[in-house]
């Protein structure tokens, strides 16, 4: 659990190359060292400075194409979009980027897990998409990029958000619920019909 390793029977005056691999981590660099022959006070010397790295986790590239989604007309690549990644566990943000001219962005050095890619840009609606980027993987292993494609939609007109349908409803109630109050306090018999 704290990292440390123990290779014995080495053999004295031996020369050995050491590689660190782990899953999930980049592969250390290959060290070589010199096994010293036995000590003439009987003792073996630790060759703790030898044989110590460190490692890097993982990370991985992401891209993907931004286009608009307006009606009757096939979509195009936004240029400009803003387009950034957080942590799906913790909402910390990861990597950021701006689309190119064809609408394509990069982000690189992005850890490996479940990942949310986020876009907006002025004109559309907020758009964005989970993706997992594999973990664990064997050090020297191949791994295609991950990818994320969004497209990006107009915002809504305004008469048919919910907000403003639920707003207008609020004020057909209000109005009836005042009609019946003042209908009471006229001291109508049946304030509750309106004529």
């Amino acid at each position: 659990d704290d990292g440390c390793f123990r290779l014995p029977d080495l053999t004295p005056g031996g020369d050995y190359v050491v590689e660190f691999v782990c899953l999930g981590y980049v592969a250390s660099e290959i060290k070589k060292f010199r096994v010293p022959p036995p000590s003439t006070s009987g003792a073996d010397e630790p060759l703790t400075e030898l044989a110590s790295t460190e490692m890097a986790v993982q990370t991985f590239s992401l891209s993907g194409l931004i286009k608009s989604s307006v009606v009757g007309s096939q979509p195009v690549p936004i240029p400009g979009a803003k387009v950034w990644c957080e942590r799906e566990s913790d909402i910390s943000m990861l990597a950021e980027a701006v689309t190119g001219p064809d609408g394509v962005y990069q982000l690189t050095k992005v850890p490996g897990g479940y990942v949310v890619v986020k876009c907006e840009t002025e004109g559309y609606a907020r758009n964005r998409k989970r993706v997992k980027l594999i973990v664990n993987v064997f050090p020297g292993t191949i791994e295609k990029p991950g990818r994320a494609d969004l497209i990006l939609h107009p915002p809504m007109d305004p008469k048919f958000r919910l907000e403003t349908v639920l707003n207008e409803y609020a004020k057909t109630l209000r109005q009836t619920y005042q009609h019946y109050c003042s209908a009471a306090a006229a001291g109508e018999n049946n304030p509750f019909s309106i004529n």
